[in-house]
């Protein structure tokens, strides 16, 4: 006589699994980048340029106080400081 316990295992196992993967992409899994003092990180920011004709010009990386500007290929365009 066997058990009906095998199911039981299989579905427990993929539950454990499933809450698993959510938690890894969902980024709780991730540590905060520790080669940086707490404080001076400074996540990029992108910003999409456009004509007025609506037509994608480039695109410009922005961290701390400088930018990166790139042409539409990703070719770099340039570069320049924020501020005064």
């Amino acid at each position: 006589m066997r058990s009906k316990t095998t199911g039981f295992s299989i579905s427990k196992g993929l539950l454990i699994g499933l809450l698993l993967a959510v938690w890894w992409l969902s980024g709780c899994a991730t540590a905060p980048p520790s080669t940086q003092a707490v404080g001076t990180y400074q996540p990029s920011q992108t910003i999409e340029f456009y004509d007025a004709g609506a037509r994608h010009t480039g695109y410009g990386k922005v961290q701390g106080g400088s930018i990166e500007l790139f042409n539409p290929d990703s070719s770099r365009a340039g570069s320049g400081k924020i501020g005064r």
